[in-house]
């Protein structure tokens, strides 16, 4: 996401982000506070290498503190483009007013699955039932859907971009997960 009063238009893929123009412009959200972008860099990293994240260090990025920090430092215009923010904060302060707009790079990002599901241990297996039916509602549905989060169910739509039109990065979570802890410590080592 970014700020249009700081950014008036962004079309920059990741690796572009170290580029002169963005010099002092950027910012992440501190990767060992914020389980989404922990989550984007061992996914970048997996699959793009560290190049480009130690471009976008070297040209000032700043790690303000988890998500709310991160994206408040966008609003009020410290620095002009949040590099793996949660889009659902985004289109929130949009809605308010804030001077934000959305953009995913064609590189891909990852999309944080949040799973529910009944354990085969689970010692009230019908209740669990209830409550898994309960959440993929069309209440339910249309409740994520409104906080601008993805649906599980593809016939509700998102208020916002649907999961079709967002750029991925295949996620290998196994591997993801291997090296997620060592890939944000090390990204905050970089952007100090």
């Amino acid at each position: 996401m970014y700020n249009t009063n700081v950014v008036p238009n962004l079309n920059a893929d990741w690796n572009e982000l170290a580029n002169p123009e963005y010099k002092d412009k950027l910012a992440i959200p501190d990767p060992e506070k914020s389980g989404a972008c922990k989550d984007f860099l061992a996914g970048f990293v997996s699959k793009y290498g560290w190049n480009a994240l130690e471009g976008m260090a070297k040209n000032g990025m700043k790690v303000p503190g988890a998500n709310k920090a991160a994206l408040e430092a966008v609003t009020t215009g410290e620095v002009g483009i949040l590099v793996a923010g949660v889009d659902y904060n985004a289109y929130s302060s949009i809605k308010k007013g804030e001077p934000l707009a959305m953009y995913y790079p064609k590189g891909g990002t990852i999309v944080n699955p949040r799973p529910a599901m009944i354990l085969k241990s689970a010692p009230d297996a019908e209740n669990a039932k209830k409550f898994m039916d309960y959440l993929l509602s069309d209440e339910v549905q249309q409740m994520v859907a409104d906080a601008y989060l993805i649906p599980g169910r593809s016939d509700v739509k998102a208020k916002e971009t649907p999961l079709e039109h967002i750029p991925q990065i295949p996620a290998d979570w196994d591997a993801m997960m291997a090296m997620a802890s060592e890939t944000a410590a090390k990204l905050n080592a970089l952007c100090k």
